[in-house]
């Protein structure tokens, strides 16, 4: 009689431990939308989060040591016209964060470090090129100043933020779902609505695989 196989992991005697109520975040009020988007992001210093407000697009960041119950004058960003969609820190600056929103528009906030005191309304820069809603951010890995982004209008727009414009737009043939650089940024996957992977040069734009 063969005996039962049983496959090994080093991930099967871990738990997890929730941390004490003294090191959560507690009395957010985020948003409560259901579009299938991310509405969160954190690094080391911050998180950043969507949240319920009367004109759409209000978005706070807190500090990570700023846990325990959340004051109700927290200030808040406020310079999308609409639900901020997605968020990204900079892995090269963990103060700077990019925004998009289904306003059609992308963002960067310099944070300080302490956080805000006051509402702030002004980004540093607005990235505008798209025609609808942007639902996707990524920044480059290992080039500093270049993010990627992706919107429900087909484009893909890859940003040089030094110079505020894009290096490179490609207009897919089917609305992205999700875009993933490689590990040294010289190309990039998308994934659309017509079910279909689709790899690109990052510098040419020229269609690699599908």
């Amino acid at each position: 009689m063969s005996k039962s196989i049983v496959r090994q992991s080093k991930y099967r005697h871990v738990f997890g431990k929730p941390a004490k109520q003294d090191n959560c975040f507690t009395a957010l009020k985020p948003i409560e939308n259901r579009t299938d988007a991310c509405f969160c992001a954190a690094n080391g210093k911050f998180v950043a989060y969507s949240i319920q407000s009367g004109g759409g697009g209000a978005f706070q960041v807190l500090p990570v040591t700023q846990t325990g119950r959340l004051s109700t004058k927290q200030a808040n960003f406020t310079g999308h016209k609409s639900t901020v969609l997605d968020f990204a820190f900079s892995p090269f600056d963990d103060n700077l964060l990019a925004t998009c929103s289904e306003d059609g528009e992308v963002k960067l906030w310099l944070i300080p470090d302490e956080g805000i005191k006051a509402e702030q309304n002004t980004p540093e820069i607005t990235l505008s090129r798209h025609t609808k809603r942007v639902n996707l951010l990524r920044w480059h890995p290992v080039a500093e100043n270049i993010l990627l982004t992706a919107g429900c209008d087909n484009r893909i727009c890859v940003w040089n933020i030094e110079i505020g414009d894009t290096v490179n737009v490609i207009d897919a043939p089917e609305m992205p779902y999700d875009v993933c650089w490689n590990h040294n940024g010289t190309a990039f996957a998308v994934t659309t609505k017509d079910k279909a992977l689709r790899v690109y040069d990052a510098r040419s734009s020229e269609l690699l695989h599908v």
